[in-house]
């Protein structure tokens, strides 16, 4: 399973497949998860799955980024394709980011006053 995954991630391409839940998740834990539904009208069940039906064996782009998973099934239950784990990475690296460059500035600056203050003792 691991390798299979390893090669999504790894793969520009994906194929849609129609697999029961259980096959893919054996014994782990899932939930459903229709964050979105406040967000935009999910469509009609009939059409989400005559659509995905239509999809199997379709062989599609894939991209971690901006093709994922999540943003397959979201476009099948809104029309529209979102990832809120690609937006919440997002936001969470430019955090991190952010905290980077203040850190890198507050040594700057504080090398900068160290400098300042070496070149001003004057015995």
């Amino acid at each position: 399973m691991f390798n299979n995954l390893l090669m999504l991630v790894d793969s520009p391409k994906a194929t849609v497949r129609r697999q029961k839940i259980w096959d893919v998740v054996r014994s782990n834990r899932f939930r459903v998860n229709n964050l979105l539904d406040d967000e935009y009208e999910p469509r009609q069940r009939r059409v989400i799955v005559r659509e995905a039906c239509s999809l199997v064996g379709w062989e599609m782009p894939y991209c971690l980024a901006t093709n994922n998973c999540e943003h397959f099934v979201t476009k099948l239950r809104y029309g529209k394709p979102e990832s809120r784990q690609v937006k919440d990475a997002a936001l969470i690296g430019g955090a991190a980011l952010a905290g980077v460059g203040i850190i890198a500035l507050g040594a700057a600056l504080i090398a900068l006053l160290k400098d300042d203050d070496e070149g001003n003792t004057s015995d």
